[in-house]
């Protein structure tokens, strides 16, 4: 199968994330895995670059969560985020799904340890996750206002990257990659970013990382 020619922009896009988040404070350690619920929303090209980098009992154990447990509860989105962008933008709501947090743990996460068996290349969703105390202490993560502006950015260029492909639950879009037409629920369908959603008194300050983004977005039209 040949590799979507978007995925090296991708791993721009994360690094620059990484490099964003890098002076805040976090309390997140291995072995801290609240976060790391079965309600994690990916993109069919962060499916195609994490099954591009595991190993074969990764890849086994993800078959494996999907065939023995397929109905276990996990949050299936109605709408993409820049679908929902849009929707802001004519003065709608977007509609509530469900996700509730014991919906736990992860198909990824090592139970054992509490580790994430593709942490180097997880999705942006994960990588954005953060706390300036431990979840485990107050059943939440606090984040300051910049740093959920961010997650919000950095979730609609993920997104933004693959406007031809769809949004869908990990292990769903995981498995959907793997064996196509193997799962029945329906993906909503990505779409480029119709409106930022930044806050008029953070456009300033994050301009620089606008941008990074933008020179992301002009390396992936020429490929």
């Amino acid at each position: 199968m040949t590799s979507h020619p978007a995925l090296p922009a991708l791993a721009e896009l994360y690094a620059l994330q990484e490099k964003t988040f890098h002076d805040f404070h976090s309390a997140c350690a291995p072995g801290c895995a609240l976060c790391c619920t079965r309600n994690v929303i990916i993109t069919s090209l962060e499916a195609e670059y994490i099954l591009s980098h595991i190993n074969t009992e990764t890849a086994e154990k993800i078959s494996a969560a999907a065939k023995t447990d397929p109905a276990l509860p996990r949050l299936h989105p109605s709408l993409s985020l820049n679908s929902m962008a849009a929707l802001y933008m004519d003065g709608k709501n977007p509609p509530e799904d469900e996700a509730d947090p014991s919906w736990w743990p992860c198909p990824l996460l090592d139970t054992s340890n509490k580790k994430c068996t593709v942490y180097t290349h997880r999705p942006m969703a994960c990588r954005c996750m953060i706390s300036k105390t431990r979840c485990d202490t107050s059943d939440a993560a606090e984040m300051e206002e910049v740093q959920v502006v961010l997650h919000t950015l950095f979730l609609q260029a993920t997104e933004h990257l693959d406007a031809e492909g769809r949004s869908g639950n990990l292990l769903d879009l995981l498995m959907e990659t793997s064996f196509p037409g193997s799962m029945n629920s329906s993906m909503p369908q990505n779409r480029k970013i119709p409106m930022l959603m930044i806050p008029p008194a953070f456009q300033q300050k994050l301009r620089p990382t606008l941008e990074e983004i933008h020179r992301i977005f002009n390396i992936a039209s020429k490929k």
